[in-house]
């Protein structure tokens, strides 16, 4: 399969695989420190957490001010410019993979620089950083699975830049939302007074960046939801329907059945039996 076939969802297993080996790392510069130029293959997600930094990657120039959070990959050479004028809180995850050609850099291009920071990037890099400073096979085969974690999280949040999408502030707050409570009661009144947004505007906001309206995409997760909790878990399907914010057990089955094919006794038989 082509390599841009492979990474249309770019992903850092399906590009180099589960071999790969990370070192994270965490310091305060206070003086204008130049790091770098590192030469040769350089795989880079660096958080930074106070401060502001320029970082040359393979020519391409991008100032980064705090608090984010920036991937870099380079074949030639890395460098970092720390402002002088204030401390720089930086942690980092730094890897040299052999895979990382000028083939994959070229893929990997609309991924490279900045988001803002997100809670599951900083807790994944505390943790990684953690890690680091402990010399044993399982910390180590530990800290690599947080770092391919940390890299996924932000290509997965990264992806709507790299579809070419902009998506409003608004829109994006409000998809925020859903994921965060799918289970509390919803209604477009709501979310157009979070957004402070018309109903049909943010409706039509939301279709272009996610291909579907808002309440179509929260009974979707719901629906998703509720199939894991009927495989992974014992509970009975009314309770499982009304912990997710079903209003009624039926209206659960319909959307399970419309959407898996099967009622939901039907897909948990199936997923138990390992179907």
């Amino acid at each position: 399969m082509e390599l841009r076939e492979r990474t249309n969802n770019l992903s850092l297993l399906n590009v180099f695989g589960a071999d790969l080996a990370f070192a994270f790392g965490d310091y305060s510069y206070s003086d204008g420190v130049r790091f770098g130029p590192l030469l040769g293959r350089q795989l880079e997600l660096i958080l930074l957490r106070t401060g502001y930094v320029r970082v040359d990657c393979d020519g391409a120039v991008f100032d980064l001010s705090a608090p984010c959070v920036a991937l870099f990959a380079s074949t030639k050479q890395l460098e970092y410019a720390y402002n002088a004028q204030e401390v720089c809180h930086v942690a980092w995850c730094q890897s040299a993979p052999a895979g990382l050609t000028d083939q994959v850099i070229d893929v990997m291009t609309p991924y490279i620089g900045a988001i803002p920071l997100s809670e599951d990037s900083t807790a994944l890099m505390n943790i990684g950083t953690r890690l680091n400073v402990r010399a044993d096979d399982a910390a180590s085969a530990l800290g690599n699975a947080t770092a391919i974690a940390i890299f996924e999280e932000f290509l997965l949040r990264k992806r709507p830049e790299r579809l070419g999408d902009i998506i409003p502030n608004q829109v994006e707050a409000i998809r925020e939302y859903i994921e965060q409570n799918v289970e509390k009661p919803a209604s477009m009144a709501i979310f157009s007074e979070i957004s402070g947004l018309s109903p049909q505007h943010l409706n039509k906001l939301f279709r272009k960046a996610y291909g579907e309206n808002t309440l179509d995409y929260l009974w979707r997760l719901r629906t998703r939801q509720g199939a894991f909790l009927l495989q992974h878990t014992g509970l009975r399907i009314s309770q499982i329907a009304y912990s997710i914010g079903f209003k009624s057990p039926n209206h659960f089955s319909r959307l399970i059945r419309k959407r898996y094919g099967v009622s939901p006794r039907g897909f948990r038989a199936q997923r138990w039996q390992g179907s």
